[in-house]
């Protein structure tokens, strides 16, 4: 085992999660706080790790996220991730939630952006494929009460589940209008109120918390212009995938887990309730 390898394995350690729901502002999140044992020294860890460049790989205009990332290897993401995979599948009734990839985010005021749309709210689901990501989660390694997500609609809808063609094509439309006010040395921007997206709710990450939330909803990286010019922020990013061939809870808890199928929206994912019969493969 390398050094590295073994202080990660020292310091990830992850304390019991309690999940808070959260509806704030009509926005569906879970919330937990206290989620390193020793936070201190897993911030320490990334700030001194390895990163590279988004825009490294492919053209600068396909790069999907702003600033630097670190790419976490799927068995360590696996295991990392077994506390949060167990403690959200307690919550919706399956036996187990597979960790679909995880990376860290370092972004700052300073950055020069590979392109305008990467700051652009947007989702981590595109359609109902069951092998898309269900959820997305954020980790804050940063001491600073300006960690935020933004979470928006687009022409009044807050979920990529509530788009039709015309909505797609205007979407569109709107990036390619956004992308000629661009300039080649274009740092961090962050895009407000613009017809038709409407920020609906501004989240704010404690330190050593992690949010939760399904990953058909609009939303991005809020921070506005002049922040993190002095520091970075730090954050983890994870996605899970969720399997009906998973599903197994007794009875006495179907109003809970129907409860938090629709909370995250599960059942839109699968096209399916908790209350009804699992259907046979």
């Amino acid at each position: 085992m390398n050094n590295a390898s073994k202080l990660w394995s020292e310091i990830s350690v992850v304390n019991n999660l309690k999940f808070e729901f959260r509806m704030d502002n009509n926005t569906p999140i879970l919330v937990a706080n206290d989620f390193w044992k020793f936070p201190d020294r897993v911030e320490e860890f990334f700030r001194n790790g390895y990163w590279w460049d988004t825009s490294f790989f492919g053209e600068p205009s396909s790069c999907i996220r702003p600033g630097l990332s670190a790419l976490i290897n799927p068995e360590i993401a696996n295991w990392f991730g077994m506390p949060i995979a167990k403690a959200l599948a307690s919550l919706l009734g399956l036996k187990y939630i597979h960790t679909w990839s995880m990376n860290g985010n370092c972004v700052n005021g300073n950055m020069k952006l590979p392109n305008l749309e990467c700051t652009f709210p947007h989702t981590d689901l595109e359609n109902t494929d069951e092998w898309q990501p269900a959820l997305a989660y954020n980790i804050n390694l940063t001491k600073s009460e300006n960690v935020k997500t933004g979470f928006w609609s687009f022409n009044g809808k807050k979920s990529r589940f509530e788009f039709d063609w015309h909505d797609r094509n205007l979407e569109k439309k709107f990036h390619k209008t956004m992308e000629k006010t661009l300039s080649q040395d274009a740092t961090w921007f962050q895009i407000e109120d613009y017809d038709p997206w409407k920020l609906e709710h501004i989240h704010t990450m404690c330190y050593n918390s992690i949010t939760a939330y399904p990953s058909s909803l609009f939303h991005n990286l809020y921070m506005k212009d002049n922040w993190f010019i002095d520091h970075d922020r730090i954050t983890i990013a994870g996605f899970l995938n969720t399997s009906l061939d998973d599903l197994d809870f007794p009875d006495e808890k179907l109003e809970d887990v129907s409860f938090a199928w629709e909370f995250l929206y599960l059942d839109r994912i699968h096209n399916y309730h908790p209350k009804q019969t699992k259907p046979v493969n």
